[in-house]
């Protein structure tokens, strides 16, 4: 009988536990939960690793996200700037010719850790150079992970995330206006 009733009780605090609200996410514009979109310029540096160390590309990158009321967003501008671009190994003498990305990115602003997810981010880049040995390389993101340096009150984000080939990305963008953002 008391086998029973504690089987019960499992249950019970179970089913209530599935049926507790989870924390919502929520971005904050000077400590208060967003009224209407906002948007937030980013820039700074942007570093993609190719695996296997066959070489590396960074660029200085001014990006542009739509936070809006609630815990989503948009990426609606991923820009580098050409002429800051530096490549190694395979990339070394590589000038970057065109970019394009899938903007607009979706974007989830995460509680638990206080990061931002981009998802499904997709960069093209054409090169072009009388020794570069890449044409192009594609990159598809399922998640970016951009972890503010304070999750309530936002100056910079620093980049993580892997391509499905492998290459990663990693950099600081700052963050204008600053100390303005953050998530809750």
């Amino acid at each position: 009988m008391i086998k029973k009733i504690m089987l019960l009780a499992s249950m019970a605090l179970a089913t209530a536990a599935l049926a507790a609200p989870a924390a919502q996410a929520e971005w904050l514009h000077n400590g208060a939960p967003l009224k209407a979109n906002a948007t937030v310029n980013l820039s700074g540096t942007a570093g993609f690793a190719a695996p296997f160390g066959l070489g590396t590309y960074t660029c200085t990158v001014h990006a542009t996200l739509v936070a809006e009321p609630g815990s989503t967003g948009k990426v609606t501008k991923f820009e580098p700037t050409t002429n800051t671009c530096v490549g190694t190994g395979i990339l070394a003498n590589c000038k970057l010719k065109s970019h394009s990305s899938n903007v607009p990115m979706i974007v989830h602003a995460n509680t638990t850790v206080r990061t931002i997810s981009i998802t499904n981010a997709t960069i093209k880049n054409v090169y072009e150079g009388a020794n570069c040995s890449q044409t192009e390389t594609h990159l598809l993101f399922s998640t970016v992970t951009a972890t503010p340096d304070n999750g309530s009150s936002i100056s910079s984000v620093k980049l993580s995330g892997t391509a499905t080939n492998g290459t990663t990305v990693s950099g600081t963008l700052n963050v204008t206006p600053a100390k303005t953002y953050g998530i809750k």
